[in-house]
């Protein structure tokens, strides 16, 4: 396995893991609380800033570890069938999140959210998107570009 193929491994799990317990976490504290304002309540902001932490500190803290693993390939230059399979996973990355922000603008016409719901709304949509960006490029790895 390649490192840029570890590379995607590691980022598509990272989002997954971490937004994933995100959005469940501030779905849950929604139903428990439907009138909860997150401006005035500490828990959701410091989940956010929490799990931007976390994101932050396993890219860097599970990148370095592969980059020990192969420095070698790790300093070398994406070739030509890299960039081609950057290129094509960022097309279709680009289609979902095309696609989240019409859904996420009919969402808001029918529900209008407060601004918190905005940004999570978007957020969703931008997460969404790096998943299948990540998910695409293991695909090609994995199968040919």
């Amino acid at each position: 396995m390649s490192f840029r193929e570890k590379s995607a491994w590691i980022s598509f799990f990272t989002v997954l893991i971490v937004f994933g317990f995100y959005f469940y976490r501030t779905i849950a504290y929604f139903i428990e609380n439907p009138n909860a304002n997150p401006f005035e309540d500490r828990e959701l902001i410091t989940l956010f800033w929490y799990s931007l932490i976390a994101f932050a500190a396993l890219e860097i803290v599970l990148h370095v570890a592969i980059a020990i693993q192969s420095p070698k390939e790790a300093r070398t230059a994406k070739d030509e069938r890299e960039r081609l399979i950057a290129l094509k996973a960022a097309r279709i990355a680009y289609g979902a999140i095309s696609v989240g922000a019409v859904l996420a603008a009919v969402f808001i016409v029918h529900h209008p959210p407060n601004p918190w719901g905005l940004g999570n709304v978007v957020l969703l949509v931008v997460v969404v998107g790096e998943v299948v960006r990540f998910g695409s490029q293991i695909a090609y790895f994995r199968w040919g570009a």
